[in-house]
């Protein structure tokens, strides 16, 4: 049986190879180098740095959530269906290291993502963690997901995929400012929440 990460390692090993070169990083940050790759439109690239900068965090213990959610962002942008088991890998990898206090922004920004999408009483133990800084939030994150995946028995999780494609479906097409913590405006929020719409209607309300 082929798994998705031989069939990430053929994809790199087939295609990276034949990728542009000419292209200088530096060689201490894996996140900000696959990022450089990814803005010239080398995502293949990008995502085999990501790919280096894991196996090397995940020798000391260590992990970076900036790559897990950029790992699992490329591979929906692409629209790489086959490969988003291995994107939920990295994404639950990258909240699982000893040294995320290292990046509590970017952990805290997550869990505002995720916030929306709890009962009050939840939420507002969420957000008092953030306001805390307590790194126990990425365990809530990881906790969250889990719980969430309607077909636990199996490596996909459905339902953290949807929540991406939601995310970048609001981002596209609700841009009147991007107060929300999607990154677009206040309807992106409800969209995010529940999804496609059952009716639409255009227009202005009296």
């Amino acid at each position: 049986m082929i798994t998705s990460r031989r069939i990430t390692q053929f994809l790199i090993l087939s295609l990276v190879l034949s990728a542009p070169t000419g292209i200088t990083f530096s060689q201490t940050d894996h996140y900000e180098r696959g990022k450089a790759a990814l803005e010239q439109g080398l995502w293949i690239r990008a995502l085999e740095i990501w790919g280096e900068g894991r196996t090397a965090y995940w020798r000391q213990k260590l992990s970076d959530p900036r790559i897990g959610i950029a790992y699992l962002e490329t591979l929906i942008a692409q629209n790489k269906k086959l490969l988003y088991e291995e994107g939920i890998d990295f994404y639950l990898w990258g909240f699982s290291g000893e040294n995320l206090a290292d990046y509590f922004e970017t952990v805290s920004e997550e869990a505002s993502r995720i916030i929306p999408l709890l009962e009050d009483d939840e939420a507002a133990g969420w957000k008092q963690l953030i306001e805390d800084k307590d790194t126990s939030i990425s365990k809530r994150i990881v906790g969250f997901w889990y719980k969430a995946d309607p077909t636990p028995e199996t490596e996909m999780n459905e339902r953290l995929i949807e929540h991406f494609e939601r995310i970048r479906h609001v981002r596209n097409t609700f841009t009147r400012n991007t107060t929300s913590v999607y990154g677009c405006d206040a309807r992106g929020d409800i969209y995010v929440k529940y999804g496609e719409p059952t009716r639409r209607r255009e227009g202005t309300f009296g």
